[in-house]
């Protein structure tokens, strides 16, 4: 039997692209959970003081936000979130911020001196490696979005152009 050099080619092709989509599916630097699973349920405490339940927030999307105070990524992502949300939180989405690596008073000044108008939650530092087993977070940021069920409407997203393709197709 004789294969032409244009199939081993186009058969070559297709192998490579298929092994690197397994490899990107099954990367261990970035899982995710899978889109559809139910979220993970959690509680901490606002910037107030005040006990939070994921399942308490009442809107119609959250956009959670696992972020590092110290994280450069994080610096440059938070702000563009910032304006995601004063555009889609009229429209229904509420975001709740959970910070990794931080005590509770650098993440209260970090609060202030971003202006996050949001709900900001302070796991506590057991909850917090309880949080990044049950979310999958080995990289700041992880941003879920979910529905009014807390069912997961995307896999972990990092940056804010991915967040606000998800919103488009969702919101507007």
């Amino acid at each position: 039997m004789r294969i032409g050099f244009r199939k081993i080619i186009s058969l070559s092709f297709f192998v490579l692209v298929a092994g690197i989509f397994i490899l990107q599916a099954q990367d261990p630097l970035y899982p995710t959970l899978p889109k559809g699973s139910k979220a993970p349920a959690f509680s901490g405490i606002d910037e107030q003081g005040n006990p939070f339940t994921l399942t308490g927030v009442k809107s119609k999307f959250v956009l959670l936000y696992f972020y590092e105070v110290h994280c450069h990524l994080c610096e440059v992502v938070t702000p563009e979130l910032k304006k995601l949300y004063d555009s889609y939180h009229p429209l229904g989405l509420e975001v709740v911020a959970v910070p990794f690596s931080s005590d509770s008073l650098e993440w209260r000044s970090y609060i202030l001196d971003q202006g996050l108008n949001w709900i900001n939650i302070f796991p506590g530092k057991l909850s917090q490696e309880l949080l990044k087993s049950s979310y999958l977070v080995t990289v700041s940021p992880t941003i879920y979005l979910l529905d009014r069920k807390k069912v997961l409407l995307s896999e972990r997203m990092g940056r804010a152009e991915q967040v606000e393709t998800e919103l488009n197709q969702r919101i507007r």
